[in-house]
């Protein structure tokens, strides 16, 4: 399980070639922007741009198709609407990719009214079956996108036209807003990180894939995890439980995780007193923090600090 997952996620995030489905020409745009982004960060592999309806975009020829595309893609960067989606993740699927990162909002759950599914629109949980068949991984809907600072990679496949400072900090976040302001604070305090995962609605990808990834990074030293919302609350002490052992996890959540899901999150919700997240997070070994601005204090402290010398 832990090889199968770090390995999943690893192939992710040190693709050879990225595709960016819905690439675009038009600036404000996000297809625009993300492609903009790999390009300015150095990507070292390659990067091609999918787009029906052009010629060329970024200097280079666009491709009508996924499949048209000669070489093995690995990531797919979607930003096509969501009525786009279906057709998308299946030329994926025929192509080979072994990913696919949704940056695509909007997309229904299970539970959404019938009105929204009256659009035929794919929800999340039918956008995961569906790539599962093809052996693909999801990331997202509604992420922010993925950050490998590794110079042999040097990936930025995000909204920030930045790239962070190379370090030994390993992020990992679900909304997009809190992604945006964890990877904005990290940048104002110049604190070197190794990646960023942003899971958005989180429907396949998942904080206990990230730390089955951050466990074998050499680049990673230590972990932050914002969560709002948890799928499989025992598997996730489990892992945590491993990997404090070998690196210090600083984990933050709301005052309602685990109680009230947030928009576009698809999990079970707990009926235990809210003192049992604590609990369960003490048990886990994890430094537990109360917001995002203690998140990364504490991931500060630990990145420019040895560990203490002692039995505890």
């Amino acid at each position: 399980e832990h090889r199968a997952e770090a390995r999943s996620v690893g192939e992710l995030l040190a693709p050879e070639h990225v595709a960016v489905v819905g690439a675009s020409r038009q600036y404000g745009t996000v297809g625009y922007h993300v492609l903009h982004n790999i390009i300015e960060g150095r990507f070292t592999g390659g990067v091609h741009s999918v787009n029906p309806e052009a010629f060329e975009v970024g200097g280079a020829r666009a491709y009508s198709a996924v499949q048209q595309i000669k070489q093995d893609v690995d990531l797919a960067v979607v930003c096509v609407p969501a009525e786009h989606l279906a057709e998308v993740i299946a030329d994926c699927g025929r192509s080979g990719v072994k990913g696919v990162l949704v940056l695509t909002d909007g997309v229904p759950t299970e539970q959404d009214p019938a009105s929204r599914r009256a659009e035929g629109l794919l929800d999340q949980r039918e956008l995961v079956t569906m790539a599962r068949r093809w052996g693909m991984r999801v990331i997202g809907p509604a992420s922010v996108g993925l950050i490998n600072t590794d110079p042999d990679v040097s990936l930025n496949v995000s909204l920030s036209p930045v790239m962070p400072l190379a370090g030994g900090i390993g992020l990992f976040s679900q909304s997009a807003s809190m992604g945006i302001s964890l990877y904005a604070q990290a940048h104002r305090r110049q604190l070197g990180l190794s990646a960023v995962i942003s899971a958005g609605n989180r429907a396949d990808l998942s904080g206990n894939d990230a730390m089955q990834y951050f466990e074998d990074d050499e680049s990673t030293r230590a972990v932050g995890i914002y969560l709002e919302s948890f799928g499989n609350p025992r598997k996730f002490s489990r892992i945590a439980r491993r990997l404090s052992l070998s690196k210090p996890v600083v984990v933050a959540t709301g005052e309602l995780t685990g109680h009230r899901l947030p928009p576009g999150h698809e999990v079970r919700t707990s009926r235990a007193p809210r003192g049992a997240v604590d609990a369960m997070l003490d048990n886990s070994g994890v430094i537990k923090v109360g917001n995002h601005d203690s998140l990364m204090d504490v991931l500060q402290v630990l990145a420019t600090q040895p560990l203490p010398a002692g039995p505890r």
